[in-house]
């Protein structure tokens, strides 16, 4: 005959098996942590944190500099002093910090972006095919309006007027600076911005390329001054103040590897859909460094064989 379900009894049956599973885990946790204990006491396990390994800044890394002789000649590259230089900013990677200029009425490589712009000589709109974004770690925009006015100061005797009556500079320097172009007063630009972005001091080296001289932009200084009115000591000074002095950290990017491949992968558009190019030699400029970049910089001897055999049967050094 079966016995009567007493539900009391097995309410008590049922906690107790509750207390028991618990005083089982509660008696494994202490008796884990009594282990761990012991073992850290007598230094079985090291709980110290480890030293890492601080990689060291590589500001002031050597680089050769372009020096001359006290004759004033230029110095042999075997010959050439060294400087100290900051190396991308002080990170693990070797190599100088490498920027790229743009107008900032088309800020492309900025933005993906489009617009008219007076820095006459450069290309805009699209990446260039011959642009190694890779390496390139940082994108600066300049207004053109600076490079104008610059234009206009180191150009017109009022301007130089300035320079060496309130700036001191020396006749040979203010020659020089009638060596840059609209481009090339940019391209300086870009350098005054990318120094203060880096915090860049006397011991530190910015090249650039002048890539154009103002002789070619005599009618744009007529134009300005059409526009603008007879130039002057006074507009002289403000735009040596606001267009140089005054420029700032703003419209610039220093680049990730995200911001590299982002820009790298707008070429696409140029030389994929409109000029043809196979989408294989765009993966290679990003993916083989050395069947592409390097093969070309290797080509450097041979270029320059060139150049001297180009310049010998024209005669044009021999002008100079």
């Amino acid at each position: 005959m079966t016995e009567p379900y007493d539900e009391r009894a097995a309410r008590k049956a049922y906690i107790r098996r509750r207390q028991k599973t618990v005083f089982t885990v509660i008696a494994v946790i202490l008796t884990i942590t009594l282990v761990v204990s012991c073992l850290i006491s007598f230094r079985v396990i090291d709980v110290e944190p480890q030293a890492k390994s601080v990689v060291q800044p590589n500001y002031g890394q050597a680089v050769p500099c372009a020096a001359k002789n006290q004759d004033g000649t230029a110095m042999k590259w075997a010959d050439n002093n060294t400087v100290p230089v900051r190396v991308r900013n002080g990170t693990e990677f070797a190599g100088l910090a490498k920027a790229v200029g743009e107008a900032l009425q088309c800020p492309t490589i900025l933005e993906n972006g489009f617009g008219g712009h007076r820095i006459e000589g450069i290309g805009d709109k699209h990446i260039p095919w011959i642009h190694n974004v890779k390496n390139t770690d940082m994108a600066i925009a300049i207004d053109d309006e600076d490079s104008q006015r610059l234009l206009r100061l180191f150009n017109t005797k009022e301007g130089q007027k300035y320079l060496k009556e309130e700036l001191k500079l020396s006749d040979e320097l203010i020659e020089k600076l009638t060596w840059l172009g609209i481009s090339g007063i940019a391209n300086v630009l870009c350098c005054i911005k990318m120094a203060k972005y880096y915090e860049l001091t006397e011991n530190d080296v910015v090249g650039t390329v002048l890539t154009d001289s103002a002789a070619m932009y005599q009618s744009r200084i007529e134009e300005l001054n059409e526009m603008h009115g007879a130039y002057n000591v006074e507009e002289a000074k403000l735009d040596h103040n606001l267009h140089m002095l005054g420029l700032k950290t703003d419209n610039l990017m220093e680049l990730t590897y995200t911001d590299r491949k982002r820009i790298h992968n707008l070429k696409y558009y140029t030389w994929v859909e409109q000029q043809a190019r196979d989408v294989k030699d765009l993966n290679a400029l990003w993916y083989d460094t050395k069947g592409t970049w390097d093969a070309v910089h290797a080509q450097a001897a041979e270029l320059d064989e060139l150049i001297n055999e180009f310049n010998e049967a024209t005669g044009l050094l021999k002008a100079l």
